[in-house]
């Protein structure tokens, strides 16, 4: 592995970390609200990207939303479904990885429409603190369709923001397999739908 590619992966790495940390201030003092942060591979209004999924929602949308329902994201499976909770196996509409910003801590969640079984996996040995939200409930947010989105986490306290642009980087570079210079998007609003910042910011 190449000291220049090391060097560029830390790069985005810290690049991760200054936009988690700009949502300390924004659900604290300016939104004075729970918040979220998407970082994904694709803009939501991209043309030349897949085409849009039926249900894809706009920035306005995703505020009035729980984190478990995001753009891109095929609808879980009815009642009654046979099989395991639905999981993509070769490739999905939209890579993302999501915050939910708290009072007291803040997490990255992933659900299954863009992390498949096996990467969590990956991740839970490559990493410590990573889980399934089912077999740690008590971090489940308001609104949350956990049996349907089997959503992934990993909680992080108010100061954690490199550690958290250090995983988030690893997500997409090492398990993913994005290049390491690959432009990524923003996107940063409050759930109640007041405030909106980034939309679809491109990052590089």
């Amino acid at each position: 592995m190449s000291s220049n590619y090391l060097q560029t992966k830390a790069r985005r790495a810290s690049q991760f970390a200054h936009y988690i940390r700009l949502m300390d201030d924004r659900a604290h003092e300016i939104a004075a609200n729970s918040c979220m942060l998407i970082i994904s591979d694709s803009r939501g209004d991209d043309s030349s990207a897949e085409p849009a999924l039926e249900g894809e929602a706009s920035v306005e949308q995703l505020s009035a939303l729980s984190i478990g329902d995001l753009p891109g994201a095929p609808s879980p499976p009815e009642d009654g479904e046979a099989g395991e909770v639905w999981r993509p196996e070769s490739s999905v509409p939209q890579r993302f990885v999501q915050f939910s910003f708290e009072e007291d801590w803040f997490c990255l969640d992933m659900p299954n429409s863009t992390l498949n079984r096996a990467e969590g996996e990956r991740i839970m040995r490559d990493r410590t603190g990573f889980f399934w939200l089912e077999d740690r409930p008590k971090f489940t947010l308001a609104g949350e369709d956990v049996e349907g989105w089997d959503p992934f986490r990993k909680v992080y306290v108010y100061g954690d923001e490199e550690a958290a642009g250090d995983d988030t980087a690893h997500i997409f570079f090492a398990v993913w397999n994005f290049p390491v210079d690959s432009t990524l998007y923003v996107t940063a609003a409050s759930f109640d739908g007041k405030h909106e910042w980034e939309d679809d910011h491109p990052i590089r």
